[in-house]
This record gives structure tokens, C-alpha cells and sequence, in this order.
């Protein structure tokens, strides 16, 4: 058996101070890129375990994070961004609204709960906190973003009448920028200043035409639109998988009830029996369809893509969209499945009951009318189904087709794609 000797174990590793990182940082101390993104990635090295205490939660975002912000903020007292990490970081655990009380009479409507409000800040955060955000709102007067938050420290504070009054002040802004962009920019520029310094200029040329793609890529979006991109398959492709699946469930059952009156049809007595066989295949058939997902699956496809379009989940009218279902289906998802039951046996349904209606008017027995009606009105509408079935499974084709054609122009250049496609955006 091998032996671990502690030559073998990896070396512990090296303090931020000691890196080579923190070297390129060193090297440009009036680099605001290069100053955040090292106070922020030496940050990241901090433990992950919070406090057990305020002053110990606090304290800890003190020596891991407040420290460092701060030294940015004094270097480059002009720029707003510091501020806002410094304000996001402390809402991790310094600072934090815990109004559970609150929350569970409203989720609830109860008046007594197992969960008490705390704070969860104490003095000195809700200081260092509402200091960050009235200078960050001084340094950008028309963010909401900081009065935002310095409601956060308010209200955990239970400085209500405050913190109510500063979300007004918010609404009146006429922008809102967190800053959480910047700090991935700032870290990619240290990483590409740290490739300069070790001597890797090949890996650094290839990371900066990446980071020029990014930057083109960003620009296009603030002035296109995106969405206009995989709108039409976001819109598509669910309805017609949904169209396929409901014609396929009606053709299924139309042909199981033609073949059972052909089938007894060749046996003496047949005809009498039909109704019963019918009666049979109809319950079978809607066990089935109770037991049957594929709506649901499909639903919560659709809200998903509409989520990552931002788009609104029943905004079009295009005819694809006929078996859409509205947004009351995030709150009653029994809804959908509903639906599907209804819909899924609506040509079997609507035939069994033409052919008896058929049957009152002329005075006809069922069992006569329902062979005859099923052996060639039930035939013909099997057709029908059919016809609407293929055709349904192209039209699903081709748009499965665009939408693959969309994902391979935007893997393959996201730049030119969005320079040829995407429509320019339109502001509110």
C-alpha cells in the first residue's frame, strides 16, 4: 500500500499580498480598473461562514471586503462604483431586511408566526451603510439604485417612515445602474493587465479580441433588440408542439373508435355491441389523458422562454399562438392540465355527440347510427386529422429549423448576427 508523505501534499495556498496578481496591482495605483478589480478578487478569497454575531458579521465584511472598497473609494473619491459594491456586499450579511413576521401574515394572511424579526445589522453597519449610499447617490444623483438601498438599511434599522420616504426619492430617478457589470470588468482587465506582466502576450492578445467581441456584442444590445432574435421561436415552436400533440391524442383516438366499428362490424351482434366497445375505449382514453404531462411540460417551457426573452407570455396574436394560455396559469396550474383533458378528446367527443344527436333527429337506433357513423363520417374526419397532422409536423420542421439556424448564427458570430438581424430598439 503507497504512503502520503506531506512532501506529497499541495503546498497551502499563497496569501493575496504574496501573488503575482497583487504585484500588477502594486504597479498601477492610479488604474481604477486595476484597483477595484484587485480589492474585489482579494475579496473573494474571504471565508464563506458569516458571523455569529452582528458586530462579528460586521466586522468580517470589514476585513474582507470593507477595507479594501474604502481604500478605492478614497483613491477615487469621483467614482460612484466602489460605493454600490460596497452596498451589495454588506446586504450578503452585515445589513438585511429579516421582516418575517411581516412576510408571513402577508403570504398567509396569519397573524401569529414561528419565525421573529431581527436586525441584523447594529449601529456601526447602518452607519458605514447609509454613509456609502448617500455618497454614491451624491456622485450619481439620478441612480435609484442607492436610495434603494439606503432604504434597505433603514428599514432594518426599523427606521420606517425614513426608509418609505427614500423608495419615493428612488422613484423619482429617472436611471438605475447596481454597478454589478462593472465589477466583471474590472476583474477582466486585471486578469488581462496580470497576462502582460507574467510574459503571456499570446494569451493576452486572444483575450482582448474576446473582450472587444464582448464589448461590441454589449453595445449592439443597448442600441437592437435582441429578443426580436428568438421571439418568433419563443412564441412558435411551444404552440406547435402543443398543436402536434393535441391532433396526434385526437387522431389516436379516432382511429382506435373506427377500428373498433370495423372490427365489430365482421361479428354477428357486432353492431348491438359497438355502444358498449365505445363506452369502453372512451374511459380508457380519458384515464389516459388524465395521466398524460405533455401540456404542463410544455407550459412551463414556454414561461421559461418567455422569462428569458423578458418578453410578455401571451403578447402575440400570430395563429400559432391559438392553443396559448394566459398567465393565470402560474397561479392555477390545473388550468393547463384542464385544457388538455378537454381538448385532447374534443374531435372523439364532438363526434359521439353529432352521431347521437343524428340518431334523436331521424329516430334512428344508436348502435345503427353510431356503425354507420363511425364507418364513414368518423373515416372521413380520420383523414382530416390526419392531413392536419402532417402538415402540422412540417410547419413544426421549419420552425424548428430557424430556430437552429438562430442559435448557430449567434454561436457562431454574435456581432454580425446582431448586425443583420436584430431590429433597432424601441424605446417606451
Amino acid at each position: 500500500m503507497a504512503t502520503t508523505d506531506k512532501e506529497d501534499l499541495p503546498p497551502p495556498p499563497p496569501k493575496w499580498v504574496q501573488t503575482k496578481t497583487a504585484v500588477v496591482v502594486k504597479e498601477f495605483p492610479d488604474d481604477y480598473a486595476i484597483q477595484l478589480g484587485g480589492a474585489l478578487l482579494a475579496s473573494s478569497s474571504g471565508p464563506s461562514g458569516r458571523g455569529t454575531s452582528q458586530q462579528k458579521e460586521y466586522a468580517e465584511f470589514q476585513g474582507w471586503y470593507g477595507e479594501r472598497l474604502n481604500a478605492v473609494t478614497a483613491r477615487f473619491p469621483d467614482r460612484p462604483g466602489p460605493y454600490a459594491h460596497i452596498l451589495r456586499y454588506m446586504t450578503m450579511s452585515a445589513v438585511c431586511v429579516r421582516r418575517d413576521v411581516e412576510v408571513e401574515t402577508f403570504q398567509r394572511s396569519m397573524g401569529a408566526t414561528s419565525f421573529p424579526d431581527r436586525q441584523v445589522g447594529n449601529v456601526d453597519s447602518w452607519a458605514a451603510f447609509d454613509q456609502a449610499a448617500a455618497q454614491g447617490e451624491k456622485l450619481d444623483p439620478n441612480n435609484a439604485y442607492f436610495p434603494l438601498m439606503r432604504a434597505v438599511g433603514l428599514f432594518d434599522a426599523k427606521r420606517d417612515a425614513e426608509a418609505v420616504a427614500t423608495v419615493l426619492r428612488a422613484e423619482r430617478k429617472t436611471d438605475f445602474e447596481d454597478y454589478c457589470q462593472e465589477e466583471s470588468k474590472v476583474v477582466w482587465d486585471l486578469y488581462l493587465a496580470y497576462l502582460h506582466k507574467i510574459g503571456k502576450e499570446e494569451e493576452a492578445r486572444w483575450f482582448g479580441r474576446l473582450d472587444a467581441t464582448n464589448r461590441q456584442v454589449r453595445a449592439l444590445l443597448l442600441t437592437r433588440d435582441p429578443y426580436t432574435l428568438i421571439a418568433e421561436s419563443r412564441r412558435s415552436l411551444p404552440s406547435l408542439w402543443t398543436l402536434d400533440m393535441l391532433l396526434l391524442v385526437n387522431l389516436s383516438a379516432m382511429l382506435l373508435l373506427c377500428m373498433a366499428a370495423s372490427v365489430c362490424m365482421r361479428f354477428s351482434g357486432g353492431e348491438k355491441a359497438l355502444p358498449i366497445v365505445v363506452v369502453v375505449l372512451a374511459l380508457v382514453g380519458l384515464l389516459v389523458v388524465l395521466f398524460m404531462k405533455w401540456a404542463e411540460a410544455l407550459t412551463q417551457m414556454r414561461l421559461l422562454l418567455g422569462n428569458l426573452t423578458q418578453t410578455s407570455f401571451s403578447d402575440s396574436g400570430s395563429m400559432s399562438d391559438a392553443f396559448n394560455v394566459s398567465g393565470v396559469v402560474r397561479q392555477y396550474p390545473w388550468v393547463v392540465h384542464i385544457g388538455e383533458v378537454l381538448l385532447s378528446l374534443l374531435m372523439p367527443t364532438l363526434t359521439l355527440l353529432g352521431i347521437g344527436v343524428g340518431s334523436l333527429v331521424r329516430r334512428e337506433k344508436f348502435a345503427g347510427a353510431l356503425s354507420r357513423g363511425l364507418r364513414h363520417g368518423g373515416r372521413i374526419l380520420t383523414i382530416l386529422l390526419t392531413v392536419a397532422y402532417a402538415v402540422a409536423l412540417i410547419a413544426t420542421a421549419r420552425a424548428e429549423a430557424r430556430a437552429g439556424a438562430v442559435l448557430d448564427g449567434v454561436t457562431h458570430n454574435a456581432v454580425t448576427y446582431l448586425q443583420q438581424h436584430a431590429e433597432p430598439s424601441r424605446t417606451p
